[in-house]
């Protein structure tokens, strides 16, 4: 929720807590209230025979770094030497080498729309199974695509309670894309990329159907972001009829109730559909047209 109002912040607690293992993460309204509740924490902890490292404290500051991010008023940035870190890593030449890359960028998965696409040529290489990467020209150019998506990564809005959550949801080469976002002024923030490989079943199933799973496996992922509150779903194609005329065809009884409970039942998702396939102009605020495309006609063709 944002405190920054005066309006709101007669329903903010004074203060919030988290704790990741022995990391720390403090927030206050007041700059006053940040030092006395830290002399309260310090006190205990002390009481308590901790120890707490000076180098890495990061007292009454409105810019901290906690768990890798940058967290400021409304938003989180990847930390810099973070970024700096992975786009100085030189190539891999042996497949521990590329793991330990793919282990940094998977760190920093939300920051990048079709990172799911950009990993595919790299995992490649390791499925080739010998020892030695023999790097074909499209690992390259997604091994260099990877570290310019990286530097150019956005700032990310730290999810509001009070303001509605907005998901584009698409699908490309067996893969679920989507951009969960919410208003800031007259344009939309990410809040996160969500990027998840369609199960072996689903690859296999019409253009239209994969849509479906895409929409569900996006709207799962963007729950854990949302706390509980109503997601408005935009998708170009008819997800819920293809579902419910065509669904049966193609899915287990297991998976068409799951998808049904999902989708139609959830009370916290509304499924929108829209001509809209560029997440830019998804982003901008364009809520697009009424979609020609017939699903239906589509999967009886298949």
């Amino acid at each position: 929720m944002d405190c920054s109002s005066p309006r709101v912040q007669k329903r903010c607690p004074p203060h919030q807590l988290l704790q990741y293992v022995d990391d720390i993460l403090k927030a206050t309204l007041t700059e006053e209230g940040c030092v006395t509740w830290t002399v309260s924490i310090l006190n205990f902890l002390g009481l308590q025979r901790y120890k707490m490292t000076t180098k890495k404290a990061q007292v009454v500051k409105q810019k901290v770094i906690y768990l890798g991010y940058e967290i400021s008023a409304g938003q989180r940035n990847l930390e810099k030497e973070l970024i700096e870190s992975i786009c100085q890593t030189p190539k891999p030449q042996t497949i521990k080498e590329l793991r330990t890359f793919l282990g940094m960028m998977g760190w920093c998965r939300l920051w990048i729309y079709n990172y799911g696409l950009l990993l595919k040529p790299l995992y490649s290489l390791i499925a080739n199974g010998s020892r030695d990467l023999q790097w074909t020209k499209e690992a390259t150019q997604a091994f260099g695509q990877l570290k310019k998506a990286l530097m150019a990564a956005p700032a990310l809005g730290l999810p509001h309670v009070s303001k509605p959550f907005f998901l584009f949801s698409h699908k490309k080469q067996g893969i679920a894309l989507g951009i969960l976002v919410q208003d800031l002024g007259p344009y939309r923030r990410a809040v996160v990329y969500l990027s998840k490989q369609l199960d072996a079943a689903a690859k296999g199933w019409p253009g239209c159907l994969r849509a479906v799973a895409a929409v569900v496996l996006n709207i799962q992922e963007a729950c854990k972001f949302t706390l509980g509150q109503k997601i408005t779903v935009l998708v170009s194609h008819t997800v819920s009829s293809g579902l419910e005329t065509k669904g049966g065809h193609w899915l287990t009884p297991q998976q068409f109730l799951k998808y049904q409970a999902i989708m139609v039942e959830q009370d916290d998702a509304e499924i929108v559909v829209t001509n809209i396939v560029n997440p830019a102009s998804f982003l901008s605020g364009n809520q697009g047209e009424p979609i020609h495309h017939n699903c239906l006609e589509t999967i009886e063709a298949t």
